[in-house]
């Protein structure tokens, strides 16, 4: 009878620290309606867990003491082959627990993935960058996300290189990034701000500037914005896209933007400012400029700038084709800025 009352107390006890920690609160602040779900879900499987973890604390703190072997003592305690009762009980509650859990869960994720999506944007994942493309927009290559708040957005979610993870803590929403597969997440953004984006991989030398925007200052951010404000991002987007299909070096800057160079190098025509690799602005003033930029494209181990760590990737080679590398490397060893 001891260990029963102490067992409720301990429950008692655990489920009262369980309540204290969700009312304290120490998540991120919620950004989404997924966020509220899943919150929902975990402050649910945090009680129940500091419920079971007072349980099992106290009969195990009141069986060292209770059943303890006395000083002197030389009997053998007797043999227990077991308590059909006890063991009903200790299999039946948690298999409840376990079920309701699940339902909960469940619900949680019927409800986050519920309606149909009014836009849709893939996400890329590259050394060392992340990249937006919506497809309906006509748009490419976005490096700053803006998504309207309130709007079901899918978003497709890939990698051009190794595994990357796409998690925004505001939304709760986390995905990886994997070579070759298209992993989809719907999100249905609540508030207007900007809100972090983190690579949850070490996906490389220069992993930690997936986690700061293109000027590799700040920490990258998602921008919700109002409906209006959305249009008119997009019309923007949208006229200096158009701009810099006919600017000077705009093959050359497709080429760069595609491969994702500006996550890790300042070149001025891409308005890139990436600070993970060497600035290539005024590399025409090198002796053997074509060679040279070739070379550090295609064996970028072969001559490693000082100062700078060996972080590029070995694979543009093969990734891209000869022409896109023969108007790359014109086009970087040209410039004299």
């Amino acid at each position: 009878m001891r260990l029963v009352i102490l067992g409720i107390v301990g429950t008692l006890a655990g489920l009262a620290v369980g309540v204290a920690i969700v009312e304290i609160g120490f998540l991120p602040e919620q950004a989404s309606e997924q966020a509220v779900n899943t919150d929902h879900v975990y402050d649910i499987m945090v009680i129940v867990t500091c419920g079971i973890g007072g349980l099992v604390t106290a009969v195990l703190v009141a069986a060292l003491f209770l059943f303890r072997e006395k000083r002197g003592e030389t009997r053998v305690a007797p043999p227990v082959h077991g308590h059909h009762g006890l063991e009903i009980v200790w299999t039946a509650i948690p298999a409840v627990i376990v079920i309701a859990l699940t339902g909960i869960s469940w619900k949680a994720l019927n409800d986050n993935e519920g309606g149909d999506a009014s836009l849709f944007v893939n996400v890329w994942g590259q050394q060392f960058d992340w990249t937006y493309d919506y497809p309906a927009q006509k748009l490419e290559q976005i490096h700053q996300l803006v998504v309207p708040v309130g709007a079901k957005i899918d978003f497709e979610v890939q990698s051009k290189d190794v595994i990357h993870g796409w998690w925004v803590p505001a939304w709760r929403s986390q995905i990886n990034a994997t070579p070759g597969q298209v992993n989809k997440l719907r999100v249905t953004p609540t508030k207007i701000g900007d809100f972090k984006v983190v690579c949850t991989f070490i996906c490389g030398s220069g992993h930690p500037v997936m986690g700061t925007d293109v000027k590799g200052s700040i920490p990258a951010r998602i921008k919700v914005v109002s409906k209006a404000d959305f249009d008119k991002f997009i019309a923007e987007a949208q006229t200096k896209a158009k701009a810099a299909a006919s600017a000077p070096n705009a093959a050359a800057v497709a080429v760069f933007t595609k491969a994702g160079c500006g996550g890790c190098h300042t070149w001025s025509p891409a308005k890139s400012n990436g600070a993970v690799g060497p600035p290539l602005d005024g590399l025409g003033s090198h002796p053997d400029a074509e060679n040279f930029v070739r070379q550090s494209i295609v064996d970028p181990g072969a001559e490693i700038a000082q100062g700078f760590p060996n972080a590029m990737p070995k694979d543009f080679k093969s990734k891209l084709t000869p022409n896109e590398l023969d108007v790359l490397v014109k086009a970087i060893a040209g410039g004299s800025q």
